[in-house]
């Protein structure tokens, strides 16, 4: 049996009955073929386990990136590498607008996607190319080789001589304490010479822009495109895609952020960064091979233009809107001074019934648009927050005691990766989620409470706060610690770092708690974009819920940048002991400011959310109910389904 689509599609290839060209007639196009309700759902296997892949390499790719920066033999300084990881998000996901509006407008999601992934490999195999230096320290005790290929693509490379030494005790420093007597003493052991740092900016720039290009392509398109090939098995089939493609966003990272980071810190990063490489041939493969079950639709066109459009006749034509608001006060009897229910607004004129030139659903689209974009302003200082993982909380985790697996053996003891305390992260992720949509939500409806995507955004933030403050709290700790206690280094990777007594086990909570905001403020947010897209504007209105994170992370590169010129924020720029910038700083002002911005953040939000209440009780007014796509802070079983009605901020 074939869907009421697939007779429509089956119809528009008969010659007889199409105009010739199938599947809509307007836009030119090869025409629909039907697909199976097993095919659909083959293709859509094929999408995830093809999407999982690709969070393999990216995840290993991005939670290892700021070390890749921070070490031999690049040594960018810890706010360098931090501000490069976040810029790198920032590009990534306000390319995806792009990729978003070419999959909608110019050519299909299968094309857009599959050549992303060309960009992907492209830059991959340059990150490969980079790393394949790091298996040779440039140091005095390394003899200088595979350096060949690295000194080829950076011409400016240099290699620096010398090492601090692994271990100076305070006692050992005529009795005295504290980080500064410790550097004194330590410092003539390194060479007289600068260590040169920041090296390969261009190189590793043109590297990250290549990669950039491909995962956002592919992460703007992929969600969209694997709910279409479910889109007319129903509500519940599509909320279990959505169900289905966070898991695998999740099972990816797993994977990625546990075997991968392993081989990067304790073997080289050049081996991680080639399985990564492999690993994305194979998710390639994966989504090429899922072609003959695809349902896959040319560009439809979107309503950017016609966005633009509507809002320059609306401003051309606001003087109509005062004569037709008057005119409706007189026709309804409505009192000077007060609203009238069903009154013209500012975009209304653009309507062909107020002398405009639009009919009234494309208007409306326009207007559900607007409230689509404040809600994704309101998410950016989250976007912030959260971004921190792969930066600052990376560069803490260095600078605290890391474990090796024995106990037994040298400083060059395999370590637990730092980047492992990420997986804390995903692990309560894959496990509230499940945990949240089986149970508990459904327990909370059975008792007719509705739990609305705007009460799960906003209590995700507040997590996020406490992350963001529980961090601080920790780093405040470490530097204590390092002031009071012997001061080592430990060798991770192919980089030495001063580190305190304090375990890194202790920067446990602050990944659980943005582990947690995450399934509330992120997967209600994804759900929240998808909700309230016109079907013409799907691509474009997932590239800006990514733009929203994109915006998230060039606000982060601009707090960090912006601390670098306050001293007491950072320590001194010191080319011969990178150490001194985190050590002798104070990183824990960091985390308290952004704690403080996303504390503004949610009653931004919350402001946002009152005014939306009151544009929907003015539909409530006009229409006797909300009008389809009006969803936003329905129920949690209404997540995918346009044509929920909206429920209140509330729980208990």
């Amino acid at each position: 049996m074939y869907s009421e689509e697939e007779q429509q599609c089956l119809l528009a290839n008969d010659p007889v009955s199409s105009g010739g060209d199938g599947c809509g007639g307007a836009v030119r196009a090869p025409p629909c073929e039907p697909r199976t309700r097993t095919h659909r759902r083959l293709g859509c296997a094929a999408i995830l386990v093809s999407y999982a892949f690709e969070r393999i390499t990216f995840n290993s790719l991005s939670c290892s990136l700021y070390m890749f920066l921070n070490s031999d033999p690049f040594d960018w300084f810890a706010y360098n590498a931090a501000i490069a990881v976040n810029v790198f998000n920032a590009f990534l996901y306000m390319y995806a607008v792009i990729g978003g509006l070419m999959s909608d407008i110019w050519i299909s999601r299968f094309k857009m996607i599959s050549i992303s992934y060309v960009f992907y490999l492209v830059g991959i195999v340059l990150m490969i190319l980079l790393a394949s230096s790091d298996r040779t320290k440039c140091s005095v005790d390394d003899v200088k080789e595979n350096l060949t290929v690295l000194s080829f693509i950076c011409s400016d490379f240099k290699c620096p001589e010398g090492k601090k030494p692994l271990c100076v005790h305070n006692k050992d420093v005529n009795g005295s304490s504290g980080y500064d007597e410790v550097w004194a003493h330590s410092v003539q052991a390194l060479p007289q010479e600068p260590f040169p740092r920041n090296q390969c900016k261009t190189v590793i720039i043109i590297t990250l822009v290549f990669i950039a290009l491909g995962a956002g392509a592919i992460k703007v398109n992929i969600a969209p495109f694997g709910a279409e090939q479910v889109r007319h098995d129903g509500a519940t089939v599509t909320r279990t895609f959505f169900n289905w493609y966070y898991w695998s966003i999740n099972i990816g990272g797993f994977i990625g952020l546990s075997v991968l980071p392993y081989l990067q810190q304790n073997n080289s990063f050049w081996l991680g960064y080639l399985i990564s490489g492999v690993v994305l041939t194979v998710s390639l493969v994966v989504f090429l091979l899922g072609r003959i079950y695809y349902v896959s639709r040319p560009p439809i066109g979107s309503v950017v233009v016609n966005i633009f459009k509507i809002l320059w006749q609306a401003l051309r034509n606001r003087s109509r809107r005062s004569k037709h608001r008057l005119n409706h006060r007189l026709r309804h009897g409505c009192e000077p001074g007060f609203n009238c229910p069903s009154s013209p607004t500012f975009l209304d004129v653009a309507k062909k019934k107020f002398g405009g030139s639009f009919h009234d659903h494309t208007v409306d689209d326009v207007k559900r648009f607007y409230w689509i974009i404040l809600v994704f302003i309101a998410l950016i200082p989250y976007w912030c927050c959260y971004f921190q993982m792969m930066t600052t909380f990376l560069m803490q985790g260095l600078y605290m005691k890391v474990p090796a697996f024995s106990d037994k053996g040298t400083h060059l003891q395999p370590k637990v990766p730092v980047a492992w305390l990420t997986l804390f992260d995903v692990v309560v992720v894959l496990l509230l989620l499940p945990l949240l949509d089986r149970v508990l939500y459904p327990a909370l409806e059975r008792r007719n409470i509705l739990v609305s995507k705007f009460f799960r955004i906003g209590l995700g933030m507040g997590f996020a706060v406490a992350s963001l403050v529980v961090a601080g709290v920790v780093e405040y700790e470490r530097l204590q610690q390092l002031n009071l206690n012997s001061t080592c280094t430990q060798t991770i990777g192919t980089a030495n770092y001063t580190y305190s007594n304090l375990s890194v086990f202790f920067q446990i909570p602050q990944y659980t708690l943005i582990g947690i905001s995450e399934v509330m403020t992120s997967v209600a947010g994804l759900e929240f974009a998808y909700a309230e897209a016109p079907r013409s504007m799907q691509g474009t209105i997932m590239g800006l819920y990514l733009l929203s994170n994109g915006f998230g992370a060039l606000f982060s590169a601009f707090i960090v940048s912006a601390t670098t010129r306050i001293p007491s924020i950072w320590g001194p720029n010191d080319n011969n002991d990178m150490d001194k910038i985190v050590n002798r700083g104070h990183l824990y002002y960091v985390f308290f400011t952004m704690a403080a911005v996303q504390a503004l953040g949610i009653a931004l939000f919350l402001f946002i959310v009152y005014r939306y209440k009151r544009h929907l009780r003015r539909l409530d007014s006009v229409h006797g109910h909300p009008p389809q796509g009006i969803g936003g802070s329905g129920s949690r079983r209404g997540t995918i389904n346009k044509y929920n009605s909206t429920d209140s901020l509330h729980t208990t």
